[in-house]
């Protein structure tokens, strides 16, 4: 009797963890190259990196310049862009990716710029915009999409943005870091970080899972 009850609770107790290569310290072209295989952090697997099209005039922070960095925790896990990226007067840099982020369940998208500064007119930028479906032509999603920004002026900042959905088993990531130097000004920033959030565990299923697994070993202790 004690077996069914020990698989029921060892189901229950790593229905919450995901197998997969876990991500790890590279660039954003290395994130690139791991294609649909992506990686895992936490309980999210990241995949399919892609660098987008510039705004017009724009100069490209390139892919390989741009160091990646998992974070966050289990059920909220995160990646560091980071691009120490300064730009002047008439300057715009910029870099544009997208990926995915597959889970059972996903709640929240987040961006937060890391130690921006803009002097002038600069300004510096970092929009996130998710979409709970798939992104398809210029940028129409085919389910639920919201949009996230942060910034940074010289008068005035928001250095973190989020955005909360029903559950989503899915996301489809756009992201876009801008460093525009305006007309008279500078901007620049350091790193930007992107993430994703998963329920916590409900502590009544994780306590039916512990009371299935002491039945379990008390059934076959007595039998």
């Amino acid at each position: 009797m004690y077996k069914p009850l020990l698989l029921l609770g060892l189901l229950i107790a790593t229905c919450f963890v995901l197998p997969g290569s876990p991500c790890l310290p590279g660039t954003l072209q290395s994130y690139v190259s791991l294609g649909s295989g992506g990686c895992q952090a936490g309980l999210v697997t990241f995949n399919n990196f892609m660098s987008g099209e510039l705004l017009t005039g724009a100069t490209p922070i390139l892919p390989s310049s741009v160091g990646v960095t998992p974070g966050g925790t289990v059920s909220a896990p995160t990646l560091m862009f980071t691009l120490n990226a300064q730009s002047v007067a008439s300057q715009i840099l910029e870099s544009i990716f997208s990926f995915n982020a597959t889970t059972p369940r996903m709640v929240l998208s987040s961006i937060q710029l890391n130690s921006p500064l803009a002097s002038g007119d600069g300004v510096v930028t970092g929009v996130l915009n998710t979409c709970a479906g798939n992104y398809s032509g210029l940028l129409s999603c085919s389910g639920v999409e919201q949009t996230a920004i942060a910034f940074r002026t010289a008068d005035d900042s928001m250095l973190v943005d989020f955005s909360r959905f029903a559950a989503s088993s899915f996301f489809d990531i756009f992201v876009d870091l801008t460093i525009d130097g305006g007309l008279t000004g500078t901007a620049s920033l350091p790193s930007a970080v992107v993430g994703v959030a998963v329920p916590e565990p409900s502590a009544a299923l994780l306590g039916l899972s512990g009371t299935l697994l002491i039945a379990a070993f008390r059934a076959r202790k007595f039998s």
